[in-house]
């Protein structure tokens, strides 16, 4: 936090930042996970399985959003293939009325994409929650719609099924 930040300076205690949007960002140092790459990854792994469009979805005003949909839009662009970006508020889960946008957000990207498509998904908890919503609306995982999302959060990726597949972004490693 950046009260945290401000007491460790005025310590003069060193810091690195090892989270990509960090509020303090800017202001240290920083050692972060590639997720641009984590979209490159992501998109080549859609295309190598036959899908032709492709979406991501993440964090609205998020950094690593950005730069994971820039990365999935460099491959796409390679092969002139479509791709459209989606976002929810990080705070999706906080109360009901959050919810209900998250939601009504699902519903609209479902709404307008047409299967098959590939999905690149910026968090596994996020992930898990639009396979259940568009399961909920008939669409078939991964015949439909197949998702690649980052983390590695096995107990996550696995606890749907069809499960998740996700990359291992090094996050121990990073820091």
């Amino acid at each position: 936090t950046k009260s945290c930040f401000i007491a460790a300076k005025a310590a003069d205690i060193p810091l690195v930042n090892t989270k990509i949007s960090s509020l303090v960002a800017d202001q240290i140092p920083g050692v972060h996970i590639d997720m641009y790459e984590a979209g490159q990854i992501s998109a080549e792994h859609l295309i190598a399985r036959g899908l032709r469009k492709l979406a991501v979805f993440g964090f609205s005003g998020i950094n690593s959003t950005h730069l994971y949909y820039q990365g999935m839009r460099s491959i796409a662009q390679k092969y002139d293939y479509p791709i459209s970006h989606h976002s929810v508020s990080s705070n999706y889960e906080k109360n009901s009325t959050q919810w209900i946008r998250f939601v009504e957000r699902i519903d609209r990207s479902l709404e307008r994409w047409q299967a098959p498509i590939g999905l690149g998904v910026t968090s596994a908890i996020l992930a898990r929650n639009i396979a259940i919503r568009s399961i909920n609306k008939g669409w078939v995982i991964p015949e439909q719609l197949a998702m690649v999302t980052c983390g590695n959060e096995v107990s996550i990726c696995t606890a749907i099924d069809p499960t998740i597949s996700s990359i291992h972004m090094g996050h121990y490693q990073c820091g």
